[in-house]
């Protein structure tokens, strides 16, 4: 388990315009139970393009879903622990890239990325790297060395994630929890099954 952070909430938001070269469509990764649906995320249209904001990494544009490179979020629906509270980290890093897109009125400036990250995109939103800018909120997770210096300040600072407990996204994915989300679930099951003692026993 790592170290992250959060405020909560959060009903995804949208933004901004991709340019549309050569980006390739990308092979959307699984989605997390309660992650919105392409018809539940709302849509923004300017400069032409439909832009949503799907979850802390991922953009569609016009029906194509593209990822920002160099960097990892948690999915939406996972939780973190912070001071002994459980916060929704997913929907707190969604709603920090529809605010950082959501900064300008001017379209996203997105290109391909390099370096092997096939179907990723590096967005500039007035000059500003919007990944690197979530890793230095500590919204985000820094891959590779492109935004580990940024990575470090945050850490420092305790800044977003590094100021609570987490499960790494890929693994929370695949049913790892934190202990304090296994006692809460575990005490909704019993709350549900309290409920329904009564009406069985009609």
């Amino acid at each position: 388990m790592s170290k992250l952070t959060g405020a909560s909430v959060l009903s995804a938001i949208v933004l901004a315009a991709l340019l549309a070269g050569g980006v390739m469509d990308l092979k959307a990764e699984p989605r997390a139970t309660g992650a919105p649906s392409a018809a539940e995320v709302p849509k923004l249209e300017r400069g032409g393009q439909v832009v949503q904001v799907v979850d802390g990494r991922t953009l569609r544009i016009d029906g194509r879903t593209v990822q920002l490179a160099g960097i990892r979020t948690p999915v939406p629906g996972q939780q973190c622990e912070r001071a002994g509270r459980l916060e929704s980290c997913g929907d707190q890093a969604t709603a920090a890239l529809a605010k950082i897109v959501n900064l300008s009125v001017k379209p996203l400036d997105c290109q391909p990325a390099t370096g092997g990250e096939a179907g990723r995109v590096t967005c500039l939103v007035e000059g500003r790297d919007v990944a690197e800018t979530l890793v230095k909120q500590g919204r985000a997770v820094a891959i590779g060395d492109r935004y580990a210096q940024a990575e470090a300040q945050a850490r420092t600072a305790q800044l977003g994630l590094w100021g609570s407990a987490w499960v790494p996204p890929e693994q929370w994915l695949a049913g790892e929890r934190l202990p304090a989300e296994r006692a809460q679930l575990a005490e909704k099951t019993r709350e549900e099954a309290a409920e329904r003692k009564p009406s069985e026993a009609e």
